[in-house]
């Protein structure tokens, strides 16, 4: 008899070598959801669909994973630059949105203070590729070892952010809001997104219409 080194199931035994395979207990792994909302269905052994009310904004570029956060709109139009000037211990955990510009000082103070996203209309693509280290290619953002995600909604450069979407998200100041930097141009195009949950009774004011 030999005494296993761990608690578990066998999981295989050869009749050539007679190496015996224990597989140890598993360990509960805890998803949190990407959303809130109501569960309206489980797909076994793979995950669930939830469903919410909510808006919904995608970018045409970003960085960074899955975060949660409360919008907090730091500028007066879509087309004011977002600096780091303007970014303060206050500001930790929430979501920022800005007009038409991030800066460079902005990406590294919004990572100083611990910030959870950075939305604007346009960056520039050096700063993008100074503050990351390396330049993205073609894959798919989503993952980068950096505490902070971002969302571009117009493109490179400094581009004044829609008006419409500007003003939608004024709507929501202060609203929590579900975001991801994923972006993938080719081979199944993947945009990276804002989910803002709300009431179904919630009422869009006029001015988030252009």
């Amino acid at each position: 008899n030999a005494p296993s080194p761990v608690e578990g199931v066998i999981e295989s035994v050869s009749t050539v070598t007679g190496q015996v395979i224990v597989r140890e207990k598993p360990t509960p792994v805890e998803v949190k959801a990407y959303i809130p909302g109501k569960i309206t269905k489980v797909l076994p052994k793979e995950g669930v669909i939830i469903e919410t009310y909510a808006a919904f904004i995608q970018g045409i570029f970003g960085f960074g994973g899955e975060r949660h956060g409360d919008l907090k709109v730091l500028v007066d139009s879509p087309e004011d630059v977002l600096s780091g000037s303007m970014i303060t211990e206050q500001h930790k955990g929430k979501i920022l949105i800005g007009g038409s510009l991030i800066t460079r000082d902005a990406l590294q103070k919004a990572v100083d203070v611990g910030v959870g996203g950075l939305v604007a209309g346009g960056i520039i693509d050096k700063d993008v590729i100074d503050f990351l280290g390396f330049e993205i290619g073609v894959a798919i953002t989503g993952q980068e070892d950096v505490d902070l995600t971002m969302i571009i909604t117009e493109g490179f450069g400094k581009m004044n952010m829609s008006t419409r979407t500007f003003n939608l998200l004024k709507s929501f100041d202060g609203y929590r809001a579900s975001i991801s930097g994923a972006t993938q141009i080719r081979a199944g195009v993947i945009r990276p997104e804002i989910i803002i949950p709300y009431d179904a009774t919630f009422d869009l004011k006029e001015e988030s219409k252009e």
